[in-house]
């Protein structure tokens, strides 16, 4: 069984990873053509991942368009 743990974040935190979602939902419906909703869970895993995020900042499109392709039969 796994564990779960409550975290409590601040609601700017919370508006601004929401704003990184849709920015990166653009970048991926503007790169594949496809329609992806993100939860905020993924969207901290890419921008903590150094598999797809080199610096923090940079983030490869083609990484991301290849893992949801793959994760929701695209």
């Amino acid at each position: 069984m796994t564990k779960k743990y409550m975290v409590r974040v601040d609601k700017e935190d919370i508006d601004r990873l929401k704003n990184m979602r849709n920015m990166i939902q653009f970048d991926i419906n503007k790169a594949t053509g496809k329609n992806i909703k993100l939860p905020i869970g993924t969207v901290v895993k890419i921008a903590i991942n150094p598999n797809f995020n080199e610096n923090y900042i940079q983030t490869d499109l083609k990484k991301l368009a290849k893992l949801f392709g793959r994760k929701y039969g695209r």
